[in-house]
């Protein structure tokens, strides 16, 4: 998985490829991006099928460089959400099931 940090440069901005993850990330289906540990900088959250995984990758300081955190194992993860749920000002996360009649499942903190 990799970000792509534009130079903001008009009217042709070129873009920095940095890696986010490799290997212990597969099948990375769904990203969404939020500030998940309040610095100011965008993190992402994913979803990984394959590993019935939930991860986020905390973006330290805009360098181009990520911390992975797992946030929690759920069975064949296909979608994520991010909103603030418990009205505590941090953004939480919920995954969805793939099979009918799955669970949604709410990763607070």
């Amino acid at each position: 998985m990799y970000s792509y940090l534009s130079d903001g440069g008009a009217p042709s901005p070129s873009f920095t490829r940095y890696v986010v993850a490799s290997g212990d990330v597969d099948g990375v289906l769904q990203v969404r991006s939020g500030d998940f540990n309040n610095d100011s900088w965008p993190d992402l959250a994913v979803v990984c099928p394959r590993e019935n995984q939930v991860r986020v990758f905390l973006n330290v300081g805009g360098s181009g460089n990520w911390t992975d955190v797992l946030v929690g194992s759920v069975d064949d993860p296909v979608a994520l959400g991010v909103a603030d749920v418990d009205g505590d000002g941090d953004l939480d996360l919920f995954s969805v099931q793939v099979w009918v009649g799955g669970w949604v499942y709410a990763l607070c903190k």
